[in-house]
């Protein structure tokens, strides 16, 4: 089947796949009004002459090569699509010469069949050996970092440096060029931040190593932590190496984790299959090497994985006898690999018994590790279109899903996430401010009893447009946005007050481990000093968390970013402590180890600066200064107390508390005016935050004074003054970056009223007289009245229109295209297509590709009516980027461009592809008919079905793909709406709401 990962294959393909289309069209105009075939001479030269250049590429490059992969697979293919092109010659001629001849139509559409399978075949061959070029480079860097662990001096440190330089340039190097060259987002994604994570882990990996040479010469003190430090980093880097060949190696974006911080069923089976196939190599390097003993980094990582393995298959996997024999399998492995080491302790490594035996746990890993990809493939394609959300906004959305059409929500994912909101609520009740807590158990309690109410009308099967079902759902609908508001509103309050300062607990671990030998309670100060950064760090990484995944934002870059962020730092925070004892434990307080704790907390506040930069683009700035604004003014009340008690301590902690928040509103302000590009915000913003910079000096000093004297009344009144002025200055930036109510004056006005209809000024027109008699009577003898005149539906009213719902009797497949679009349309269709091209676009596109889910199975239509309808799609796909990327164009908040670049960055290449896998699909229609007469009945249909089932699957999740983009994009385009009103040339977005 085509694949399309990268532009040299579409762009090869998308031109053959138009002749094709072109052939399929004639074939079957021919064949339906009896028409004579017209000449094809000349289209077909043209395919041919395409495929005559890829032969001769296909030849020159299998005679230079050295790879015997592509020696040997490469002439099957030229040979297929040297055949292909024979057919589609001898069609051409015999239709020439015979227009009616019924041979030559069969030999021109199989011959059409195979031009795009063979080509694709070829494209994909010779891309497979381009790929190996690199995984070779990549292994190179495996087979270096295994010497890692048996560094004993700083010279073969150096060599060891030397060695692995050039290779890890040239790896970076071909791998940027591979990104460039992919269609798929999320591979060019995932392939990126791998490489930078590479770029920054190797620093590290150079300086653990250091120190771990330094603590062997120096007596051993630390030397349990320096391992532990070096094993991390090395297995990290091995971690990110096995990614880049996993991401390198995939042809289709559904083989990837597309968020790795979704909670689904098959997220921890997907990470710990990451995780198996990145510690193979050094598994089976460990296996090989008949010399290696227990504790090396390859043994031990086997085992964290078997153990992994054991919590999480019964956990996570649906079919209870899968995870019996998965289990089975990781015993197994586990009780192999015991005898093994048992072996080599009694030094019988090299005999056979034990040579066989690693064998054996070789081929074992190898059938996990497929067993493990069939399990997640299984879950991967019984589970529907649909998933539980992981955001608040998304479980919202399922809410009001399920609210408003309960009887579709087949596996009860409106209901889990109304649940899952009142858990986040109870969960952040724990951690929140007091002020917020009341707020947040009123609404959780509320909702829980709302669902009993409104599960009890279903269950008495009420109708749902009935009143009672009607005001329960309002009410639960009501209550479900007020949680949103007040976690937002505590999570906000959480991120002022977390992020408030993220290096003192850090800079307290260096200062505590460098306190000498002789200082009273040294120990018990760096115990303290190590659980307080712990714990700092943990309260960091779970607001950042909430942050992303609770608050308005619907920037999956964002929401992505700072999860990944999160985990990264959860990851680093453990490795900053062992080398903070390093440090604590080195007699010498040697450089190295110094340098080595430095560039890893360097490390931690880098990542840690990353992560509140995005934290804060994650909520509304305006409402982060408002709460900050309350919690300054909060802070100035504790001081006021403190100094009516004299307590100087607390005011030196409140007035830092001030400074510290007024700063945050300062950075954040210095964010928006970056972002912006409206210069006349900017302006007013630069001056709004010049004005508050300018009042932190007196206030410091004047505090300052306060602490020293609370009692003396001029000191206070001095700094009253100064305190007041912050207030109003941070008060000043908040009524800036206030959104204006330009928009929601916009969408008023644009309401659908006639103010022509009536007009409050003038008086209502007089009575009309009551009819004469004479009237009444020429009345009764009219004549009779006529017909109502036919009215022609518009094309909003037809596009308006619910499709049928996906009904669980319907094959899988589509049931899920028509999941997908019924899921699209059910969004968009609360808004008026009306001064909306968007919506406009996104309701008729929904309708085709409902209509797509049965001309794909051949149940309606032909193949025209295929090709033709995908076209459409794909061309709607073209003008909903257009117009996307014109608003971003003319967009002056430069995340929201960002984001909507982004979001819709997938349309075009997702409709191109529709096209080509449209006509793939075409070719399939009626192909028993048309296979060689050689094969015997039971080949013709093997490959019939095999070949069919291969483009439907591959059509419909191109489709769901489509859908699911245009949603997002949708969805984009709506919250940037609320932001700023878009007029872009004849581009009209007014999200009005429909009244029927």
């Amino acid at each position: 089947m085509p694949v399309f990962h990268t532009r040299t294959i579409e762009s090869i393909l998308e031109p053959v796949a138009q002749q094709v289309s072109r052939l399929i069209i004639l074939h079957e105009e021919a064949a339906g009004d009896s028409n004579l075939m017209p000449d094809l001479s000349k289209p077909v030269q043209v395919v041919k002459s395409a495929v005559d250049n890829l032969v001769k590429v296909g030849h020159e490059t299998c005679s230079t090569s050295t790879d015997d992969l592509l020696r040997d697979e490469m002439p099957h293919a030229l040979e297929r699509v040297n055949h292909a092109s024979t057919l589609l010659i001898n069609a051409a001629h015999i239709l020439k010469h015979e227009p009616n001849s019924i041979k030559g139509r069969q030999m021109l559409i199989e011959g059409a069949r195979c031009i795009l399978h063979g080509i694709s075949a070829l494209l994909l061959t010779f891309d497979e050996y381009e790929v190996r070029k690199i995984v070779r480079i990549c292994q190179h860097v495996f087979n270096h970092l295994l010497h890692a662990e048996n560094i004993e001096s700083i010279d073969e440190l150096v060599d060891f440096v030397q060695n692995l330089t050039p290779i890890l340039t040239r790896m970076s190097k071909e791998v940027d060029l591979r990104i460039k060259e992919l269609t798929h987002v999320i591979h060019r994604k995932l392939l990126t931040r791998s490489v930078e994570q590479m770029k920054t882990l190797i620093p590290l990996l150079i300086s653990s190593i250091s120190v771990c040479v330094t603590s062997k010469h120096t007596g051993g003190h630390t030397i349990v932590e320096a391992i532990e430090n070096r094993d991390y980093i090395v297995n990290k880097i091995n971690d990110e190496l096995g990614e880049i060949i996993r991401i390198l190696q995939l042809i289709t974006i559904d083989d990837v984790l597309l968020n790795e911080f979704d909670d689904d069923e098959q997220h921890n089976l997907k990470k710990l299959l990451k995780t198996l196939g990145s510690r193979m190599f050094q598994a089976k390097h460990w296996l090989e090497n008949t010399r290696a003993r227990e504790g090396t980094l390859a043994e031990r990582s086997l085992r964290v994985i078997l153990d992994d393995l054991r919590t999480h298959i019964t956990e996570h996997c649906l079919d209870e006898a899968q995870a019996i024999v998965l289990m089975q399998k990781v015993d197994t492995l586990s009780q192999m690999l015991h005898h093994l080491i048992q072996l080599r302790r009694q030094s019988k490594g090299n005999s056979n018994e034990a040579i066989s035996l690693a064998r054996d746990i070789a081929d074992h890993l190898d059938d996990l590790y497929q067993s493990l990809e069939q399990a997640i493939n299984l879950l991967r394609y019984t589970s529907d279109y649909q998933r539980p959300a992981t955001t608040v906004n998304g479980k919202v959305d399922q809410a009001q899903r399920w609210l408003t059409q309960p009887d579709t929500d087949h596996f009860g994912f409106g209901e889990f996430s109304v649940r899952s909101l009142v858990k986040i609520g109870r969960q952040l009740v724990n951690i929140c401010e007091l002020s917020y807590r009341r707020d947040l158990i009123e609404c959780c309690l509320a909702i829980d009893d709302l669902v009993l109410k409104y599960n009890d009308a279903l269950r008495r099967r009420l109708p749902i447009n009935g009143p009672e079902c009607v005001m329960i759902s309002r009410s639960l609908l009501s209550s479900i946005h007020q949680l949103q508001y007040r976690l937002q509103e505590a999570i906000i309050y959480q991120v002022s007050d977390d992020f408030i300062d993220i290096t003192s607990t850090i800079k307290s671990l260096r200062h505590t481990a460098l306190k000498s030998y002789d200082e009273l309670n040294r120990q018990e100060a760096f115990q303290t000093a190590i659980q307080e950064f712990t714990n700092h760090s943990t309260t960091l990484i779970q607001t950042a968390r909430l942050a992303a995944n609770g608050t308005s934002c619907r920037s999956k870059s964002t929401i992505e970013t700072i999860n990944i962020t999160a985990s990264q730092i959860n990851d680093l925070t453990p490795q900053v402590v062992y080398a903070a004892r390093i440090i604590f434990g080195d007699p010498n307080r040697s450089s190295t180890t110094q340098e080595h704790f430095d560039l890893l907390s360097e490390q931690w506040l880098t990542q840690m600066e990353y992560l509140r930069k995005h934290v804060d683009e994650a909520i509304p700035s305006d409402e982060f200064v408002k709460v900050s604004e309350e919690a300054v003014i909060h802070d100035t009340q504790q001081t006021e107390k403190a100094i009516a008690d004299l307590s100087p301590s607390i005011i030196v902690d409140s007035t830092s508390n001030i400074i510290r928040r007024a700063n945050r509103v300062l950075l954040v302000t210095q964010q928006e005016i970056e972002n912006s590009e409206d210069k006349s915000f900017t302006q007013r913003l630069k001056k709004a935050a010049d004005v508050l910079k300018q009042t932190f000096p007196p206030m410091i000093a004047a505090a300052k004074q306060l602490a020293l004297s609370p009692d003396n009344k001029v000191i206070h009144s001095k700094w009253q003054q100064t305190n007041n002025e912050l207030i109003d200055a941070v008060g000043n930036v908040r009524e800036i970056l206030q959104p204006s109510s330009t928009n929601l004056i916009n969408s008023v006005a644009r309401l659908s009223f006639n103010p022509r209809s009536r007009s409050s000024s003038r008086s209502p027109p007089l009575r009309p007289p009551l009819p004469s008699d004479e009237e009444l009577a020429a009345c009764a003898a009219a004549p009779p009245r006529p017909p109502l005149p036919l009215i022609q539906e518009t094309e909003e009213e037809m596009y308006d229109k619910d499709l049928p719902r996906p009904q669980f009797n319907q094959p899988i497949l589509v049931r899920k295209t028509k999941m997908a679009a019924h899921d699209l349309h059910l969004y968009i269709k609360q808004y008026s297509s009306i001064d909306n091209k968007l919506v406009a676009l996104g309701k008729k596109m929904a309708h085709f590709v409902a209509q797509l889910s049965f001309l794909i199975r051949g149940e309606t239509g032909t193949k025209r009516d295929l090709i033709s309808i995908s076209r459409e799609v794909a061309d709607m796909s073209e003008q909903v980027t257009d117009i996307v990327k014109k608003i971003a164009n003319e967009c002056s908040d430069r995340r929201i461009r960002t984001n909507l670049l982004q979001v819709s960055e997938r349309i075009p290449t997702i409709g191109t592809q529709l096209k080509i896998l449209s006509t793939v699909k075409a070719t399939m229609f009626g192909t028993y008919d048309v296979l060689p007469h050689s094969l015997s009945k039971s080949e013709r249909a093997m490959i019939c079905s095999d070949e069919d089932a291969e483009a439907t699957e591959m059509l419909i999740g191109n489709a769901q793909n489509l859908m699911q983009s245009i949603k997002e994009t949708i969805k984009a385009v709506e919250t940037a709406s609320e932001k700023l009103y878009f007029v872009v040339d004849d581009v009209h977005l007014c999200w009005t709401k429909r009244t029927r």
